[in-house]
């Protein structure tokens, strides 16, 4: 047991204005048990006991922390400290205006990797030393303290009565009066703590025009529970409708666009109260990475000159840049794991760097260059618990080309590998940040970034992910041989009419697969359908007849593809040409 004195005890309080402790005995055992005795702030001793301090924004447990490298995300900054600066503090009519009407909450989000956390980190450090910063709470998932809902609201309550002085000793006598809220609901949490005591204080007080008003929750979508994720926002949401915070504090919330995050914000109870910001193209990341890299770059070479004196300059080369953006699609996370990397004490950089590159092996096997963005892939991923369905729709969107519509894989999942819409919404519900659109399905499955596609098809990194694409080839083939066969319709004539779209469908992906096997095998397969004695003329017809296309199909991926939707033929390459080449003849379909 040892004593605290005053002045020990005040580093909780680190950071307050205008507050004092008078009198006062304090003893610590370990680390979290306070014993207090006649102090003036019990409460608030009672309440810091409950939080999460290595949620805040300055943290030791999170040093050191992520930030936007100077020069970067200028334009979203900009764009959050207008909306976050107060009312009376705006600077010019146009400001004043934009912040006068601008909602109480503003959500900022985008795909694992973008720099969500890096921006709210950076305006959390900015607010700060202007004094417009209230609290802040940034999630993480792997630490129980910081993905638990339950620290959330007592966390932010602890911060403003610190930060706002008029509100400390309503905050302190509500927890010493009723200790109980500290492990009541969130619900009730929020409103005894936070929501009552700025009502109270906010409707009888003068309040000055400078009282921090920025809150900025980082990361929700690592909190443990998507409910609790849901249940967060309606909380939130909820109290934005009281006049008393609406006019006096603004909420940040980044996150992932996960789908309970996504739903509560398109609810009827939060659309209206918030606007929103995509990270996304919008704001030239690929121009602040290439920025980013070349910054840290310079930095590298200076602090390893014995190391780099045979290496030609200049280095890297604007080759090696622009590879390095078109590989991090916008991911931040991407282009900081390379830097990592490369700025090895013990390495030559220029040797790692081309080992990223793909230019020259690994020279530690157990050191993968993309060891965090790796386990960043995985950590989404495993939050399908069905591995193998998993790995075998992700092959199927690797497989199948970019240019086919949503309706046409949706399609193929049904058809021909039986995975229903149902089914492939669940098997993906926990993805949508590694694809471009809202959903993988409504993206029309287009992968969010070139590194995931890289991750998947690298057995090394992606382990029980990883995406074997003749595996996946071969098994379309063969479940398009067996749905060609075993339709009794599919003979000389047009399909039945409402079978003629899934025909359609299964002969071009037999055709889109058949192409990538051995000479060996296409000849196998075409023994398979019963057409390896004929003349090409007249496998041509056989193949036509059952792609037939009426007048009503120009939209199918069938006519797409051999009226230009691809830019190379499709079908069988010229190997064989006299008996087998029917990419010319198909055309004429």
């Amino acid at each position: 047991m040892h004593s605290m004195n005053q002045g020990n005890s005040l580093q909780m309080f680190e950071g307050s204005r205008e507050f004092s402790i008078s009198g006062g005995n304090f003893q610590i055992a370990g680390r979290d048990i306070i014993t207090i005795e006649n102090v003036e702030y019990r409460g608030l001793f009672e309440l810091y006991r409950f939080m999460s301090t290595s949620a805040l924004y300055n943290a030791e447990a999170r040093f050191p922390p992520p930030f936007c490298h100077p020069g970067t995300r200028e334009e979203v900054l900009k764009i959050l400290r207008c909306w976050a600066t107060p009312r009376t503090r705006a600077s010019t009519e146009y400001m004043s205006d934009m912040v006068e009407t601008s909602p109480g909450i503003y959500w900022l989000y985008g795909s694992a990797g973008a720099g969500k956390s890096a921006i709210a980190q950076t305006l959390a450090e900015s607010c700060a030393r202007d004094g417009t910063l209230a609290a802040t709470f940034f999630f993480w998932r792997s630490d129980p303290s910081r993905n638990n809902p339950k620290k959330l609201f007592l966390s932010l309550a602890f911060q403003l009565a610190i930060a706002v002085p008029i509100l400390r000793g309503i905050i302190d006598s509500i927890v010493i009066n009723n200790p109980i809220v500290l492990t009541s609901s969130i619900e009730t949490q929020f409103d005894q703590l936070i929501l009552r005591p700025c009502s109270q204080v906010f409707r009888e007080a003068q309040l000055t025009p400078d009282i921090p008003s920025l809150i900025i929750i980082d990361g929700l979508d690592e909190c443990s529970d998507p409910i609790d994720q849901k249940r967060i926002l309606s909380v939130i949401g909820n109290g934005m409708k009281s006049e008393h915070l609406r006019l006096h504090f603004k909420i940040l919330v980044a996150s992932r666009p996960e789908p309970r995050i996504r739903e509560t914000f398109n609810s009827e109870e939060l659309v209206h109260l918030c606007s929103r910001m995509p990270l996304d193209s919008t704001f030239q990341v690929s121009k602040d990475i290439r920025k980013f890299l070349q910054h840290n770059f310079r930095d590298i070479l200076e602090r390893h000159q014995d190391s780099m004196v045979d290496i030609p300059r200049p280095w890297p080369t604007d080759g090696q840049i622009e590879e390095l953006v078109q590989k991090a699609s916008g991911q931040f996370i991407f282009a900081s794991t390379v830097l990592k990397y490369v700025d090895d004490d013990f390495s030559v950089p220029a040797g790692r760097l081309d080992a990223v590159l793909g230019l020259a092996a690994v020279e530690d096997e157990a050191q993968s260059p993309f060891a965090e963005l790796d386990a960043l892939y995985r950590q989404i991923l495993s939050a399908n618990r069905n591995t193998a369905r998993l790995v075998r729709i992700l092959g199927t969107v690797l497989v199948v080309p970019s240019w086919f519509r949503v309706e046409d894989l949706k399609c193929i999942f049904k058809e021909v590998l039986h995975i229903n819409h149902g089914a492939l919404s669940a098997a993906l519900s926990g993805l949508h940040s590694l694809f471009r659109g809202p959903s993988p399905i409504e993206s029309s499955f287009h992968l969010c970034h070139a590194s995931f596609r890289d991750f998947l098809l690298d057995p090394r990194r992606s382990k029980e992910y990883f995406i074997d694409v003749k595996l996946h080839h071969n098994y379309i083939l063969q479940q398009c041989q067996n749905l060609i066969k075993d339709s009794p319709d599919l003979q000389l004539g047009p399909p039945l009419l409402q079978d003629q779209y899934r025909k359609q469908l299964s002969g071009l992906c037999w055709a889109l697969s058949l192409p990538r096997l051995q000479v060996e095998g296409r000849l196998g397969c075409l023994s398979d359908l019963g057409l390896e004695t004929l003349g090409w003329a007249e496998m041509n017809h056989q193949i036509g007849c059952r792609l037939t296309l009426t007048k009503s199909s120009h939209n199918s991926p069938v006519h797409r593809c051999l009226t230009g939707g691809a830019t190379e033929p499709l079908f069988l390459d010229p190997i064989h040409k006299q008996k087998y080449y029917m990419a010319p003849a198909l055309r004429k379909i």
